[in-house]
């Protein structure tokens, strides 16, 4: 990423990731690689990511194929508050997606759900439009639809998914 430039992978990623029909397996490859790029390099990529790969991000964690694409597209969707904040349609959705999560009976997508949501709702910007009275009413439909998240306090070692999704929400 560092020879090719960090904006060029990414718009390779974006590219290859657009494609129709590919297994489950490329496009977590895809996602994680989107991944690692913009961890290494947030502050000069988050602000030339085109709206791509999150809404790719978004459609794997929508079809829910495979615990381990849902997961890292929780992850991409979580690591990237900055240029969400400035999409706020995406966000939104994201937000209603990430919150569906929440509800995982595999343990580790609702504890990376309810990371994705706090570290969104750690951004200025992202918590502002989290307070949107009709995306509140939204998520309250989905929790009282689907009852509380299985408790998995204890397993972590720290913080209960459900104590760092009230922390996320104060």
């Amino acid at each position: 990423a560092a020879f090719l430039g960090p904006e060029v992978v990414l718009k390779k990623i974006e590219a290859a990731v657009q494609v129709e029909h590919l297994p489950w397996e490329r496009i977590e490859a895809l996602l994680y690689a989107a991944n690692v790029v913009l961890h290494r390099m947030q502050d000069a990529v988050e602000s030339d990511l085109s709206s791509n790969l999150a809404l790719a991000a978004l459609r794997a964690l929508d079809a829910n194929l495979h615990p381990k694409l849902s997961g890292t597209a929780l992850t991409l969707l979580g690591g990237i508050p900055g240029f969400l904040s400035k999409h706020p349609s995406i966000l939104r959705d994201v937000v209603l997606s990430v919150g569906r999560m929440l509800h995982s009976v595999e343990p580790t997508l609702s504890r990376n759900a309810a990371t994705a949501f706090q570290r969104l709702a750690g951004n200025t910007c992202c918590a502002a439009m989290l307070s949107d009275p009709v995306l509140i009413e939204e998520l309250l439909n989905i929790y009282s639809g689907l009852g509380p998240p299985p408790a998995r306090a204890g397993k972590y070692g720290d913080v209960s998914t459900e104590e760092m999704l009230l922390a996320s929400l104060a």
